[in-house]
């Protein structure tokens, strides 16, 4: 449940060379600011944990349960640069300001990106994104725009192959479905039904700022306020509904054909990372070493696939890692896609069971520490690893420490908690007639 507001909090995380300001407004917003002397670029990321997850909730705005169509958090991220006065981005653009736009299964950001007249960047981004026009006729409008997009992305094999694995892991679940919601649910959504979720899931208690660069935070934040006081934008109490209770997945494969030149294989694994015991940036941390240890160029198990010629360089693992969910997916391009989904489950549970060799644990962990620091010095990278950081609640310098020290022990015991090796599912495209 989001609560009320408390009065404005201020702190200072400083360590590896950074400066980080962590503040709570007065309205209940979230604003993280790294500090970046002699920095030209600068970059804010204005969020609201709000995505296509959230379509069932109660809110202190309308009385009832509501359950809304999916695909509207998405819809409304289409929707909110077009005003009545013109396109936002033009304006941005006319400033020198660079913005974009995206949907998650937890999260909506709004991004801005310049060197100069940053403020006035600003100012634009915190208005449009608290202060929407949503009309009948442009909600039905965009409705054929978002069909079109759906359907690309249908015809996609890399994104129907990953979709493919979701909806076998996360039957009658939110996560199984696309997060632009289907060509047939959005055309239920109303331009009622944006205000309503706008106003509710975009108010100050549920929303975060990021930014980085060379600025004040005391003027950052004046800014902010000023903005979403002159648009009254207001905190709102929300309840997210429990989703409905759902049986752990015994291993599945689809099989499908579209139009491409070989057959591709991605491969999944369901778990929960709020049970596992630790914190769960310590889970996204422990995966994401594994994978890159066992799996990643160079280790045994990646160099025997290769020779097998069961691999080649499309092939990628990675985790995700939520409060609401989390999973593990593989795959790629290959010749032989049952052939690699047994080498790749039966060189898992081999892993899982002697555990990671120490010269792979060292690389992966060199590897994903000289990315943290890179990181450090992107504006861009700093701002969506504050807002990452900020919905886990952990610290992100404190992720880089912990980067270092997790030991090899610790990670094997999360991972073999998490995984069963009965529970993945595999999806499998197959070129059409082949």
């Amino acid at each position: 449940m989001t609560t009320m507001p408390k009065a404005e909090e201020t702190t200072v995380e400083v360590g590896m060379g950074e400066t980080i300001h962590h503040r709570v407004l007065n309205n209940g917003l979230v604003v993280k600011i790294a500090v970046k002397p002699g920095f030209l670029k600068k970059y804010a990321l204005f969020g609201t944990n709000y995505g296509s997850l959230d379509n069932d909730f109660t809110s202190s705005l309308r009385k009832g349960r509501q359950r809304l169509p999916a695909g509207i958090a998405h819809f409304i991220e289409h929707k909110m640069f077009e005003k009545k006065d013109g396109d936002v981005m033009d304006r941005l653009a006319a400033l020198g300001c660079s913005s974009n736009a995206m949907t998650s299964f937890n999260h909506t950001g709004y991004l801005i990106e310049c060197t100069e007249k940053f403020e006035d960047s600003l100012e634009i981004l915190i208005d449009f994104v608290t202060n929407p026009w949503f009309t009948p006729e442009l909600v039905d409008k965009e409705k054929g725009i978002i069909a079109e997009e759906i359907n690309m992305y249908r015809d996609d094999p890399g994104w129907r192959g990953y979709m493919g694995v979701l909806e076998s892991l996360f039957r009658n679940h939110p996560v199984a479905v696309d997060i632009a919601g289907t060509v047939e649910s959005i055309q239920d959504i109303t331009s009622d039904d944006l205000y309503l979720c706008h106003n509710t899931f975009y108010s100050p208690g549920n929303m975060h700022l990021a930014v980085a660069g060379d600025c004040d935070p005391d003027e950052v934040c004046a800014i902010v306020e000023r903005v979403m006081e002159r648009n009254a934008v207001v905190p709102v109490d929300i309840t997210r509904h429990e989703k409905s209770p759902r049986k752990k997945p015994s291993h599945r494969r689809q099989v499908e054909e579209m139009p491409v030149v070989g057959p591709k294989l991605h491969l999944g694994c369901r778990f929960d990372a709020l049970s596992l015991g630790v914190p769960i940036d310590e889970v996204e941390i422990s995966f994401d070493l594994f994978l890159s240890a066992a799996l990643s160029k160079g280790c045994d198990l990646h160099s025997q696939l290769y020779r097998d010629n069961l691999i080649d360089d499309s092939f990628g693992a990675s985790a995700s890692v939520e409060k609401e969910f989390a999973f593990v997916m593989l795959g790629g391009d290959t010749q032989s896609p049952r052939e690699l989904e047994k080498a790749l489950l039966a060189g898992i549970a081999e892993i899982l069971k002697t555990g990671l060799k120490a010269s792979d644990l060292r690389r992966a962990r060199r590897r994903a520490y000289g990315g943290f620091v890179r990181g450090l010095d992107s504006v861009s990278t700093a701002c969506w690893n504050l807002i990452d950081c900020h919905v886990k609640d952990v610290s992100y310098l404190g992720h880089g420490r912990k980067l270092m020290k997790i030991d090899g022990d610790r990670i094997m015991k999360t991972v073999r908690a998490a995984i069963d090796p009965g529970a993945w599912s595999a999806h499998i495209i197959n070129p059409i007639g082949k």
